[in-house]
This record gives C-alpha cells, sequence and structure tokens, in this order.
C-alpha cells in the first residue's frame, strides 16, 4: 500500500498493519512503516499509570466506557 501524505510535510497515514487487531494485539508488522516514523519498539507492560492507591483510582475507567469501547474496536475491525 501506498503511503497517503497528508497536508504537512511530516505527516503520514498508513495501514501499520497490525499483527492480530481482532484479537486486540496491536503489535505493528509493517517495518516500513516504522523506519518512516522513526518509531521505536518499547515494553508497553511497563507503561500505564503508576503511584499512589488514589491516584491510581482517579485513572481508571468504568467498566461501562471500556466495555463500549471494546465493543466499537470490534464493530470497526469487522468493518474493514
Amino acid at each position: 500500500m501506498e503511503a497517503i501524505w497528508a497536508h504537512d510535510a511530516n505527516s503520514v497515514i498508513e495501514n501499520p498493519n497490525f499483527k492480530d487487531a481482532p484479537n486486540f494485539d496491536f503489535r505493528l508488522t509493517n517495518k516500513e512503516s516504522i523506519r518512516k516514523i522513526n518509531f521505536k519498539p518499547f515494553d508497553f507492560s511497563k507503561t500505564g499509570v503508576y503511584g499512589d492507591s488514589d491516584w491510581l483510582k482517579k485513572a481508571q475507567l468504568p467498566n461501562s466506557i471500556s466495555s463500549d469501547f471494546n465493543i466499537a474496536v470490534k464493530n470497526n475491525i469487522s468493518k474493514n
């Protein structure tokens, strides 16, 4: 797939070819796209909110929002 260039010189819109998006595996497999944007792989298991318990509680989404998000992702994936 050829890249589509957006309005500014540094934007690239391209299919990242996720490994298995329907099963929420969003690891990138398109090596050419990764090089174009100079993406540096990282250990995503070390990302997220950290700190004391009060701070962690503020970051939690209600189950309804998480559920709605997961449904929307599945619906959008199935359209492609």
